[in-house]
């Protein structure tokens, strides 16, 4: 998140969608973990993949930003339901 907050100027935003632990049926719950510390960063179908719960969304995002939307959606754009996070905020002003 430093490297994407680097290249925003003060007041720039960012739109994004994250994995949630809820996604069940894209590997959330279901990989292998790759690291015994993090349950949520698993291996899938030969792809490495990270979920979050709204705790690790809200940390990720603690420092040098200003929320503007969070919320956890069902989007229909796969074959089967997606669970995701998006999110909109701001990069505050150094």
């Amino acid at each position: 998140m430093a490297r994407i907050r680097h290249v925003l100027a003060p007041g720039g935003l960012l739109v994004c969608r994250l994995n949630s632990v809820h996604d069940l049926h894209h590997g959330a719950q279901a990989g292998t973990p790759i690291d015994a510390a993090d349950l949520h960063f698993v291996r899938v179908d030969g792809w490495n993949k990270r979920f979050f719960d709204r705790a690790q969304v809200e940390a990720l995002f603690a420092r040098g930003w200003r929320w503007h939307h969070l919320e956890e959606r069902t989007v229909m754009r796969y074959r089967l339901p997606k669970v995701l996070w998006e999110a909109v905020l701001a990069r505050d002003g150094d």
